[in-house]
């Protein structure tokens, strides 16, 4: 493996453990290396919010919608362009371009379908917006502009990462394992959101194992739950990351849960471990370590998910071996999982092992 070829691997595996505030911070600064002398941050201020605009060029008047979503799903993707780009059309001025940017490795195809057809190709939208350029970037594509733009010093920079190690031959040594130790606790808070939104048919950033009797025999028990409510908008929530709202209800159905002894087991698992979801993503990791464990209790190695979040459970306790148990129990539930592979790396760095966290890598 090349050097360029070990850090695309990196850019894009990095990119996948980054969603919330921690995509849009990864944006900011791949704009501000991008656009030196024009690029200038937005951050959510009072009731108005960002107005639509996660960042922008004063001067050459592009707009940026940053969103981490991959594995989203594809409605859920379709909206957020959708209220993103007419939300800063009708809020901003001049805005002579909008982009899109996500950290998903493959950009579905339909998306760039989805833009044709409602936007650039729109006689009703182009007769109101002829001049405007609309463009969508993934992983893969961020990648190439990294690998293209900026020197191997500069990417680390950008990925927040720290620069390889001075006694480093090359990329593919200590700098390939996806993170420096300094930077582990952010990348977990990260990672934890990467893994965990799951739903009983399609997961949002991981696939829960539905072979498993254990999940697969009470997914009826799920749909026909008094809670289906509450839990549908708690999941809507938090696919939209709108964490603290979904960190509320889930806290009010498990309190609800407490006393009704009726409850499946699975409805439990997915408060348990959306929960900590939330928690994770917003930096309450002791929180987030106890919702994440009484998930695997009532799960466990059936879940795909469970073992990922258990594991990383263990690595937010700073108790990385223990963790590598659990990993290896998801790989073997699915060897193709590349968010097994991460997370199993990244327990391997932090457990002092960076030579064994590069074979994974390189295997």
């Amino acid at each position: 493996m090349s050097n360029k070829a070990t850090l695309r691997k990196i850019i894009i595996g990095q990119l996948a453990t980054l969603t919330g505030d921690k995509f849009q911070d990864f944006c900011d600064r791949f704009c501000l290396k991008l656009h030196p002398n024009d690029y200038q941050p937005v951050r959510a201020g009072g009731r108005p919010g960002d107005e639509k605009n996660d960042g922008y060029c004063p001067e050459a008047r592009i707009f940026y919608a940053a969103f981490g979503s991959r594995n989203q799903k594809l409605v859920v993707i379709k909206s957020k362009i959708k209220k993103d780009l007419l939300g800063c059309l009708k809020k901003q001025v001049e805005v002579r371009e909008w982009c899109f940017l996500t950290n998903d490795d493959k950009l579905p195809g339909n998306i760039e379908k989805y833009l044709d057809q409602e936007f650039r190709r729109s006689k009703k939208f182009q007769k109101k917006y002829p001049k405007l350029k609309i463009k969508a970037s993934g992983a893969i594509l961020i990648a190439n502009v990294l690998l293209t733009k900026f020197s191997e010093a500069e990417i680390f920079e950008i990925l927040d990462m720290g620069s390889p190690s001075s006694d480093a031959a090359t990329v593919g040594q200590l700098s390939e394992i996806n993170e420096t130790t300094k930077r582990i606790e952010k990348l977990i808070e990260a990672r934890a959101k990467s893994v965990d939104l799951e739903s009983s048919t399609a997961s949002l950033n991981a696939t829960i194992s539905q072979a498993k009797p254990v999940v697969d025999a009470q997914e009826n028990d799920v749909a026909q739950s008094k809670y289906k409510a509450e839990l549908e908008s708690a999941k809507s929530l938090l696919d939209q990351e709108e964490f603290k709202a979904s960190r509320k209800i889930y806290e009010k159905l498990l309190m609800n849960f407490e006393s009704d002894d009726t409850i499946p087991q699975l409805i439990r698992f997915k408060a348990h471990n959306n929960l900590g979801a939330c928690l994770a993503s917003i930096g309450e990791n002791k929180g987030a370590v106890l919702h994440f464990k009484k998930a695997y209790e009532l799960i466990g190695m059936s879940s795909i998910i469970a073992c990922k979040n258990r594991a990383l459970a263990s690595s937010l306790e700073g108790k990385p071996g223990e963790g590598l148990s659990y990993i290896n129990a998801a790989i073997e539930l699915n060897p193709d999982d590349n968010g097994c592979i991460h997370i199993k790396a990244m327990l391997l760095r932090e457990a002092g092992k960076p030579e064994e966290a590069l074979k994974l890598y390189q295997e």
